[in-house]
């Protein structure tokens, strides 16, 4: 660390306040209230604009809760919302489960204050105390110690943190709007096609008059006898089989909604394997989880390894090629009107399963091949475009890190010559 950057207390170098909850009995203090109050729930982004609540002016001289200036930095301090941090836009009100941190911009900038806690916030949790949900205090955040550079430095250092964090965000919406697109283009062409006309009502809905209405398991490639399988019971596969290398398992952590989680990696030996040939599954064919959540969800098994073991709660189907596009019926199965007969087919309460038999009876619309492969491009096409964005958010996310690792430590600093920056 270089002469400097001082560390002080956050007590030293801001003014802190908790907050506290107006009576729930008197209803008027929330009726018609026009002071925003924020809910450690409500600290999830950088900044917040808005609270759920607002209270009166009596609430606030009859309770507690105190009026904290705009730009003040915002913490929880109990249960699992701890060390989650914001910085509100506009004068508020807390409960007690808030620490507000108003700092005087002469010497301790808000902005680097909220990337500082941010980039502690494990080590802030490991403060809590009391039992399965431990707390932190007011009293505990005052004697937080943080690096204090020079105030211009703070600045540039937020700045250029908060330029990721402004591409982190613009990415982010460009995800969210492209999955709204996504999902209403799948519910159009998924029923209704594409360029039709002529439509008649089926088991699904409305669907071209030139379209059929098939049961899932009539998809299923004749030719394998194995086409349409569930995974094995749980006691024909159990956890002592595992392996640190051989034949890998497929579990339902790696079915997601239409895509593939590569993350958890578990195996079993080739001889347990072939022992299970009923329940191997191989590249391009699709996977369904029985269990939610969502029930039903279905993806295509990457060609990461030449062939795989289905774990209890998946589902095997390889499609008759000859008729069916494989892309195309995997988005059937995720569409929004499949996804409903599954639930709708389901037992359990707390956690939806459907079975193999009942799965194999549910209904799908069926064009002919050749619109299927049309359809199916054009969703591929959206899907492309999200990993693409997702790909540059995961990107953006790594990098922000970086700097947070090397800016918020001092390892790389940020020189100020002229109101300007650069990273020497």
């Amino acid at each position: 660390m270089e002469f400097n950057w001082t560390y002080k207390t956050i007590g030293e170098v801001c003014k802190t306040a908790s907050g506290g909850t107006p009576s729930r009995s008197n209803a008027a203090f929330y009726e018609n209230g026009t002071i925003p109050w924020v809910k450690t729930g409500e600290l999830t982004n950088k900044y917040l604009f808005e609270t759920e609540e607002h209270i009166t002016q009596e609430a606030l001289q009859k309770s507690s809760a105190k009026m904290i200036p705009a730009n003040a930095v915002i913490m929880a301090m109990y249960g699992a919302t701890i060390g989650k941090t914001s910085i509100i836009k506009k004068d508020m009100s807390t409960n007690q489960a808030c620490c507000a941190m108003i700092t005087n911009e002469i010497e301790l900038h808000n902005e680097f204050l909220y990337y500082i806690l941010s980039f502690r916030k494990e080590d802030i949790i490991s403060l809590g105390s009391g039992g399965a949900q431990p707390n932190i205090s007011q009293q505990v955040i005052k004697n937080i110690e943080i690096p204090i550079p020079p105030i211009l430095e703070q600045r540039k250092i937020a700045d250029i943190l908060s330029s990721v964090d402004n591409a982190i965000s613009i990415t982010e919406a460009i995800i969210e709007q492209t999955e709204k697109v996504k999902k209403g283009v799948m519910n159009q062409l998924l029923t209704k096609g594409i360029g039709h006309k002529e439509f008649k009502q089926s088991e699904v809905g409305e669907i071209p008059t030139t379209w059929e209405v098939k049961e899932l398991g009539e998809l299923a490639d004749p030719r394998d006898r194995y086409s349409f399988v569930g995974g094995p019971f749980g006691s024909d596969l159990k956890s002592d089989e595992y392996t640190s290398e051989g034949v890998r398992i497929i579990q339902l952590q790696n079915i997601k909604d239409g895509y593939f989680s590569n993350d958890y990696k578990i195996y079993t030996s080739e001889d347990k394997a072939n022992e299970l040939i009923k329940c191997n599954i191989y590249p391009g064919d699709i996977i369904i989880a029985k269990m939610a959540e969502p029930v039903a969800r279905a993806t295509i098994i990457p060609n990461i390894c030449s062939r795989y073991v289905m774990a209890s709660d998946g589902i095997r189907l390889s499609v008759d090629k000859s008729l069916y596009n494989t892309e195309f019926v995997t988005f059937s199965i995720n569409a929004q009107y499949f996804r409903q007969q599954a639930i709708d087919n389901s037992t359990g309460t707390t956690r939806l399963r459907i079975g193999l038999t009942t799965l194999r009876k549910l209904k799908i619309a069926s064009p002919p091949l050749k619109e299927q492969i049309k359809i199916k491009e054009v969703l591929t096409n959206i899907d492309s475009k999200l990993s693409k964005e997702n790909g540059n958010l995961t990107q953006l996310r790594t990098l922000k890190k970086g700097l947070m690792q090397v800016l918020l430590t001092g390892k790389i600093r940020v020189k100020v010559n002229d109101q300007e920056a650069v990273i020497t």
